[in-house]
């Protein structure tokens, strides 16, 4: 049986090279929501690329407005 592993990849090859690729390609999807009244960033989300060529455009809750606003895909 596998040991779950958190932090840094051990040395001694408990870990597979599976999980670090894995790992890193839900990286590359995760994408910042920014308040579009505060412009503070509030949430984070995922989206493929392939398929939604345009920025996302959420109405989420804001932490600090304290009202449902629109929350938009930053770089």
């Amino acid at each position: 049986m596998k040991e779950k592993v958190s932090g840094p990849i051990p040395d001694n090859g408990s870990v597979s090279c599976n999980y670090v690729i894995s790992n890193n390609m839900a990286r590359e999807n995760l994408v910042k929501m920014k308040c579009s009244v505060c412009n503070s960033i509030n949430h984070f989300t995922k989206r493929n690329k392939k398929k939604i060529k345009e920025k996302l455009e959420l109405k989420k809750f804001c932490k600090k407005c304290r009202t449902n606003t629109v929350h938009k895909e930053m770089k």
